[in-house]
């Protein structure tokens, strides 16, 4: 195997999976709503399930939420298990919490937020680099070729894949940024009820600042 090849594929997977949540999104442009004074109880309701989806990791919920009921791609199983260690690390991340009741004003329903959550891009920007660098010291330590090389003369999967995680630890405990940013959510009434618009702030942070 050749770890070019080893690592194209792994972080061409990270990509693929950790920027799903993105598809199929947009920001909309929504007539403006009916004035209000006060938050109706079914906003209030809409907001709640939004904040419960967002803390079950139910994403299938997060999405019957959202204005469209977009398809945000986080639903199966993900089957390159790299690339479910750095999402069970982004999930073990989020947290959601409101900053007050929702508010009336004269162009709609609104909630304060506050959303935490791991920046993936600060995990796997320098993880290549690390994996590379592990792997030289290994390849400086060995004392047997048997220890590196396979039948093909080719660095043997298990090592690469035990480089990895290796790089992978090293990233969590060292480069991993996780913020704290405050939202503000808009409520929005269509179609007979609530629906909360997913603007760019929540999409930031449904897909760790990749979306």
């Amino acid at each position: 195997m050749k770890i070019a090849k080893f690592f194209a594929g792994i972080f061409g997977a990270v990509g693929a999976v950790l920027l799903a949540g993105s598809i199929g999104l947009c920001l909309l442009s929504l007539d403006a709503p009916v004035r209000m004074t006060e938050p109706p109880a079914g906003a209030v309701e809409c907001s709640e399930k939004l904040a419960d989806a967002i803390s079950q990791r139910d994403y299938a919920a997060v999405g019957g939420c959202l204005y469209g009921q977009p398809d945000l791609g986080m639903e199966g199983a993900i089957e390159e298990t790299m690339v479910f260690e750095i999402w069970n690390v982004f999930e073990n991340s989020l947290s959601f919490s409101f900053k007050g009741d929702c508010y009336a004003q004269d162009s709609g329903i609104y909630r304060d937020a506050a959303v935490t959550y791991l920046e993936v891009a600060s995990v796997t920007e320098n993880l290549q680099t690390r994996a590379h660098a592990l792997l030289t010291e290994k390849v400086e330590a060995a004392t047997d070729m048997a220890e590196l090389y396979d039948e093909n003369n080719e660095f043997r999967e298990d090592l690469v894949i035990q480089v990895l995680y290796e790089a992978l630890d090293q990233a969590c405990a060292e480069d991993a940024r996780v913020v704290t940013k405050d939202m503000t959510l808009e409520l929005l009434h269509r179609d007979g009820r609530w629906w909360v618009v997913p603007d760019a702030a929540l999409l930031q942070a449904l897909s760790g600042g990749l979306a």
